[in-house]
């Protein structure tokens, strides 16, 4: 019989250390019907804990084909629905800064479990 595990630790892609506990990332992944989410949650988990900036998320999401001129709107809009979604698997989408003027083109993002973020 397989058994999933409903719950796995994580640990900080720099020292090693604990972050916290959620569900398993791949499940949460595979739970998404959008493949805009799918891609973000692919960069985002890669490894979990690990900042990414927006431009090379969008870029993650469109790979090999050109980015779409609401490329960076898009983002942003799937990005909040996406982030109440994962929240119910014990993840969090924490955004850090914005160095750039432009809507948050400097912007940083990681995923994390819910508990490393209080």
């Amino acid at each position: 019989m397989n058994v999933v595990a409903r719950v796995q630790t994580y640990t900080c892609p720099c020292c090693g250390g604990f972050i916290g506990e959620a569900a398993p990332i791949q499940a949460v992944i595979d739970s998404e019907k959008s493949w805009v989410s799918k891609a973000i949650l692919e960069a985002l988990s890669k490894p979990v804990g690990k900042r990414m900036r927006r431009d090379a998320l969008i870029e993650a999401i469109y790979q090999l084909d050109d980015e779409p001129d609401g490329a960076a709107n898009s983002f942003r809009v799937t990005l909040s629905h996406l982030r109440r979604r994962v929240q119910q698997y014990g993840w969090l989408i924490q955004t850090e800064g914005s160095k750039g003027s432009v809507q948050g083109l400097g912007a940083v993002y990681r995923l994390i479990p819910v508990e490393a973020g209080q």
